[in-house]
């Protein structure tokens, strides 16, 4: 028998190959299922976590919707407010509410989501109501109007403050005790509206249809099988997946129809927590809570709240891992087959080998080759096919979530979107797009369906697009009236295809809004940079957070960038006023930061730690606290340099007590306590004071200070002539012909060397004295620790200055010179008056025809017609040209304005209104008032133009450069010194200050401002009578004006005038009379024929018999054929040939008791009062008022029946005579 023969006869019994088998398949089966289950569970698990994100995303996304849809009512009601709040401000308030009513009208038609818009009054009653019927807007009748007292929504929102909004719970619209059909959503909104006197005037209501708030959840939410809820705070469904179980809290029969009556666990879980996600048998449940408006909690909101639920029901989730366990059991069985069939081949090969081991070993050997080989092959054939099967099941996996995720976006994206073809044909609009069109217009070519264009776009990237390109551009949509940014990306099928996706997004807000912030942030970046005052925040720990440049300007130190404080090298000595020094502790930021209080007005000395020069400052600190904190997190720290006036204060103290010895101490003396404070004030450790030659070629050497000749100096100095042109740096002064400064001296290429036992000289500083163009002294110090400053040139000019006058008695050279200037201005003022006089007839003449024709114009229209307006700009325009006339004759002293107690606050208040409304947006204006009184004897006209006057120049100086005009009202006391120095008498004044920062004068200009005519700016933009006239007008009422300016620092105007000693006068405002009328015969006498055409219109409707002439000559001659046949004369006084004057003193020869009024536009030869003396009945200055020239015809005819001769008031004649 052969082997094969052999061990065919030896064939294994099926159940030892059968316990074998078991024994291999058994483990490899429990691995398989064990990797199964593992994926299983891996599986599950991923797609739990990706539902439980979307799901909590869908309702973040109702949240957002829900805030969409607030804003802009929010705005519509804060714009109503302000609409009601303007139109109530009118006197007529019947015709305000019948406006309000129109405009409310007009607003609800262009606002469909408004149900009602209404204002009830502070007693709950409409007052104006719109309501939307059928699609139509219509205004309430007011008999239809009710009363709204007991409604929750009155009660809750009468009782806010300004700018408080109340928003009441979602629910259904409630009409006569009933539910509405069908039903309407509503939420009504309210606002309280104020007078202009604070008081409340009632309430604004919106009543909103909240159909498209729903509309918004049902458009964001996921699709099936998952839903989107509303829920209010009561667990009741607002919106729900069944529509059977909304609104229960409204509907019969349905109240127990909530959330936490289904499903309590769920509901436990939402109402308990701001958002979150809730796990039940029923399914998951993810939540946020959406408070409406929730800013304005505090205005009556309370705790009503929504919740917005995302609920995926378990058969959703458990669908999925079913789907999972399904596949995993055909793997398993798969592989049992598969492993079933391996045992069994390797049980049936085992028992073989052990049949024929010692009979066909070699037969065994190549089995088990075999074996080997297909058990290798098979276990590669068991993982190619697992490693499949993981990527499919991958791929599967990323699809599935990428087509989610595409949906979901696409259904939720606010953007447009659409997706076209290589033919121009739209195959996909998202909602978005629909809306912005208003159809789905799939299916049709997009140039005909988005453009109405019949061809391809001019602007078409489908070109772009085919090369595989991504494309985005702005397209400003004329159609739309949007701007919008389009992006688009080739989007390649499964088939090859290629389709264009395009995306709209509409950023014409954040346009606006872009552009907006960015101006507001180069405003206040430009604010803080270029402020004046140092500006430094530090926070809690002390640390610089940021500092404008004035800061490290003024202090010396480079603070910017210094997040971890300055080095203990570059921290600054701080000093008390009292020149003490200044614990931490007291340093105004350590204040603010540990009591949490405004620090304001410290004064303190800072030395810098490099130059170890002073400056002394002013310090206000101020705590910034966050939201809900006690203690502030920065503090905000203002600073000025007022090293000036600390300085000026000392220097005026040094003044004072050289002014005190200079009564009992000699020249050299005095000159030497002046080197000694000088010393003093700078820091300085040497000083002398020498005079210099009338041709400022000799030096002669005076006097040295206390300390030079005690401690610094041991050379022989003594009084001697020294050659300019022989002495070293120290008279550099003489040659430069201003103070000199050499703080590092040792290094100067020019020094000479200094004399045996003089003291070192490290730095110096040389003041000349100038007389007259001429250096006649010259003050040095030298030897301060730090570097000398112009503030140290100052006080040493200061100084030297004083004792130069003190020494050579020059105080009464300089009064004689002031009281030269005074004339000269004087004579300039002189000169232009005769200018003034010479137009004033003429040009009352003109305004006396332009305010009569306009009267009798007046008078001929009913009350109420529209050209009364026009008519009254003109007669207020006539006036403003009367008081012009009136400056004029101030200015040239021809007239004497009547003064009458005057406020001046309110002017000024008046001006700074005007100056706000036309100033430029880089000009801030600012007021500081803090006079005790402030009324004065003045004209207010006259009062009115000088602040115009000098306000308007300050805005001028800063209209290319931008800056500060500060108006300023303070009332000192003038003692003696300053009275001599201003010209004006000692006692109260009121001061006004108006202070710019634009270009400023030099002196040569600052000298000749007041001049007539004389003017910087450019011809054709000013006469340069403005402050000549401002001149002339102040010294008139007895005040006097200051200028203090310098080139690029701006100017300050300082006018004084003197207050009245009782506050209590006030100027009576002039009662208006009925026009009286009369039959007497009147004859009228002006060359103007209009003049005469308009007294005619005015005299005979009240019944006169007018007789007019426009020549003297005719007139007298008519008087003479008849002297009795006229009861009454009215004449002009400068009339061709000859005055009105001659010709009434002949009809007066003629008949002595005519009574005769004289009127005229100027005149130099009859005065009112001459015309008195003369006989006359009264003398008028024209222009003359209607009811004037009526009053005055009419006293003087019944003044004539009796023997008591008067004159027309001087109440109304003096202000026409000034108007000249």
């Amino acid at each position: 028998m052969n082997a094969s023969q052999y061990i065919a006869g030896l064939r294994p019994g099926p159940w030892a190959v059968f316990k074998k088998a078991l024994l291999i398949f058994a483990p490899l089966m429990v691995i398989s299922l064990a990797v199964l289950a593992e994926l299983y569970h891996a599986e599950t698990a991923a797609d739990m976590v990706a539902s439980r994100r979307m799901e909590m995303e869908a309702a973040t996304a109702g949240q957002r919707a829900i805030q969409r849809v607030f804003a802009p009512v929010v705005d519509d009601l804060r714009f109503l407010a302000g609409l009601v709040e303007r139109r109530l401000a009118a006197a007529d308030r019947s015709a305000a509410l019948a406006e309000l009513a129109s405009e409310l009208t007009l607003f609800a038609a262009s606002h469909p989501d408004y149900d009602q818009l209404r204002f009830v009054d502070v007693a709950g009653r409409e007052r104006a109501r719109v309501d939307r019927v059928g699609g139509r807007v219509k205004a309430t009748a007011p008999g239809e109007l009710q009363d709204k007292s007991r409604r929750y929504y009155f009660r809750r929102s009468i009782g806010l403050g300004r700018g408080g909004i109340y928003v009441s719970p979602l629910d259904l619209n409630v009409e006569r005790e009933r539910v509405e059909q069908p039903l309407k959503p509503m939420i009504r909104l309210a606002q309280p509206v104020f007078g202009p006197d604070g008081h409340k005037l009632g309430v604004v209501v919106i009543n909103y249809l909240a159909a498209k708030l729903l509309e918004q959840l049902r458009q964001v939410g996921r699709p099936a099988p998952s839903a989107l809820m509303l829920l209010n705070n009561q667990g009741h469904w607002l919106m729900g997946p069944d529509p059977e179980d909304e609104w229960g809290f409204m509907l019969p029969g349905k109240e127990k129809r909530t959330l936490a009556n289904a499903q309590p666990q769920a509901w436990r879980e939402i109402s308990g927590r701001e958002q979150g996600q809730a796990q039940t048998a029923a399914g998951l449940y993810s939540f946020v809570t959406a408070r409406p408006l929730s800013e304005l909690r505090a205005a009556g909101q309370g705790e009503y709240f929504w919740k917005v639920v995302s609920f995926l029901p378990a058969g959703a989730m458990s669908a999925k891992a079913e789907a999972w366990r399904d596949w995993g059991l055909l793997v398993a069985a798969a592989l049992a087959f598969v492993w079933g069939l391996t045992a069994w081949g390797l049980a049936w090969a085992w028992e073989q080998r052990r049949a024929t081991t010692e009979a066909l070993r070699q037969a065994n050997d190549d089995l088990e080759r075999r074996v080997v080989a297909r058990t290798a092959e098979l276990s590669q054939a068991y993982q190619n096919a697992r490693d499949e099967m993981a990527q499919r099941m991958e791929a599967q996996k990323a699809l599935r979530a990428s087509e989610e995720k595409y949906r979901t976006m696409m259904q939720a994206m606010e953007d447009a979107v659409y997706i076209c073809s290589e033919a121009f044909v739209i195959e996909y609009m998202n909602p978005a797009m629909i809306r912005r069109l208003g159809r789905d217009a799939t299916g049709e070519l997009c140039h005909q369906a988005l453009y109405h264009r019949p061809d391809v776009c001019p602007w078409c990237v489908m070109g772009v697009i085919k090369k595989r390109r991504h494309v985005n551009y702005q397209l400003d949509d004329e159609l739309y009236n949007a701007v919008y940014h389009v992006s688009n990306d080739p989007l390649i099928h499964e088939s090859g295809a290629l389709s264009k996706l395009t995306v709209f997004r509409d950023v014409t807000k954040l346009k606006e809004q872009e552009l907006a912030l960015r101006e507001s942030a180069e405003l206040y970046h430009n604010l803080f940079q270029s402020m004046l005052h140092g500006v430094v925040y530090r926070d809690a720990q002390g640390r610089i957070v940021s500092a404008n440049p004035a800061a490290e300007k003024i202090l010396g130190i480079v603070l910017q960038h210094t997040t971890e404080g300055l080095a203990p090298e570059s921290i600054p000595e701080l000093f008390r006023e009292d020149g003490a020094a200044m614990p931490p502790e007291e340093h105004p930021y350590e204040v603010a930061m540990r009591t949490g209080k405004e620090v304001r007005g410290v004064v303190m000395g800072v030395r810098n730690p490099h130059t170890k020069n002073v400056i002394w400052i002013t310090v206000n600190a101020v705590p910034l606290f966050r939201p809900g904190d006690e203690k502030p997190h920065q503090v905000f720290t203002t600073f000025e340099d007022v090293s000036g006036q600390i300085r000026d204060r000392r220097v005026r103290q040094a003044r004072l007590r050289l002014l005190e010895l200079s009564a009992d101490c000699d020249s050299d003396t005095l000159l030497q306590k002046t080197i000694d404070m000088a010393e003093e004030l700078t820091g300085s450790e040497i000083g002398f004071y020498h005079f210099v030659s009338e041709d400022e070629k000799t030096l002669q050497l005076q006097v040295w200070s206390s300390n030079t000749l005690a401690t610094m100096c041991t050379a022989k100095v003594e009084k001697a002539h020294y050659p300019v042109d022989k002495a070293g740096v120290w008279v550099d002064c003489l040659l430069r012909r201003r103070a000199v400064i050499h703080n590092d001296y040792m290094s100067l290429p020019h020094r000479r060397g200094l004399p045996e036992g003089h003291a070192p000289v490290r730095g110096e500083l040389v003041a000349p004295v100038f007389r007259q163009g001429r250096i006649v002294a010259i003050l040095g110090v030298g030897n301060k620790p730090g570097d000398y400053l112009e503030g140290d040139v100052a006080v040493v000019a200061q100084l030297a200055d004083l004792a130069w006058d003190i020494v050579e008695r020059k105080r009464a050279q300089e009064t004689h010179a002031r009281l030269e200037d005074q004339l000269r201005q004087a004579q300039k003022m002189e000169a232009i008056g005769t200018l003034a006089g010479g137009i004033a007839h003429d040009f009352n003449n003109i305004l006396s025809a332009i305010i009569g024709y306009s009267e009798l114009a007046a008078s001929d229209l009913p009350e109420g017609h529209p050209v009364q307006e026009y008519l009254e700009a003109v007669l207020n325009a006539g006036g403003r040209a009367a008081e012009l006339i009136k400056q004029i004759l101030s200015f040239s002293r021809q007239a004497k304005r009547e003064r009458q107690p005057v406020a001046v606050t309110p002017i000024v208040k008046e001006v700074i209104k005007l100056m706000r409304a036309s100033a430029f947006g880089s000009i801030e204006v600012r007021q500081r008032f803090s006079a005790d009184a402030d009324l004065v004897l003045a004209d207010p006209t006259s009062l009115h133009q000088v602040v115009m006057n000098l306000c308007t120049n300050a805005r001028q100086a800063m209209l290319e450069t931008g800056g500060v005009l500060t108006v300023e009202l303070d009332s000192p006391i003038i003692n003696a010194e300053d009275a001599a120095r201003y010209d004006i008498q000692q006692g109260h004044f009121l001061r006004l200050s108006v202070s710019d920062t634009g270009v400023g004068m030099d002196q040569a200009t600052l000298g000749r401002i007041f001049e007539p005519f004389f003017t910087t700016k450019e011809q054709g933009k000013g006469t340069g009578l403005g402050l000549s006239v401002l001149h002339g007008i102040v010294k008139d009422l007895g005040g006097s004006i200051r200028v203090y300016s310098e080139s690029g620092r701006g100017s300050v105007f300082q006018v004084y005038l003197p207050l009245l000693a009782s506050q209590a006068q006030r100027a009576a405002a002039p009662e208006r009379q009925a026009l009286a009328g009369g039959s007497e015969r009147i004859m009228f006498v002006d060359d103007e024929e209009a003049l005469v055409d308009i007294g005619r219109q005015i005299l005979a409707p009240l019944g006169y018999e007018f007789f007019g002439f426009t020549s003297p000559e005719q007139a007298l001659a008519a008087f003479r054929a008849a002297p009795d046949g006229f009861d009454l004369i009215f004449t002009d006084q400068n009339m061709p040939g000859r005055s009105g004057l001659e010709m009434a003193l002949e009809m007066m020869r003629l008949r002595p008791e005519l009574p005769v009024i004289l009127c005229s536009g100027f005149s130099e030869q009859v005065s009112a009062e001459k015309a008195l003396e003369l006989g006359f009945k009264a003398f008028l200055y024209k222009p003359i008022l209607t009811s004037q020239m009526v009053a005055a015809i009419r006293q003087a005819l019944d003044e004539a029946r009796t023997p008591t001769l008067t004159a027309e008031g001087p109440a109304d004649a003096a202000p026409a005579l000034e108007a000249h």
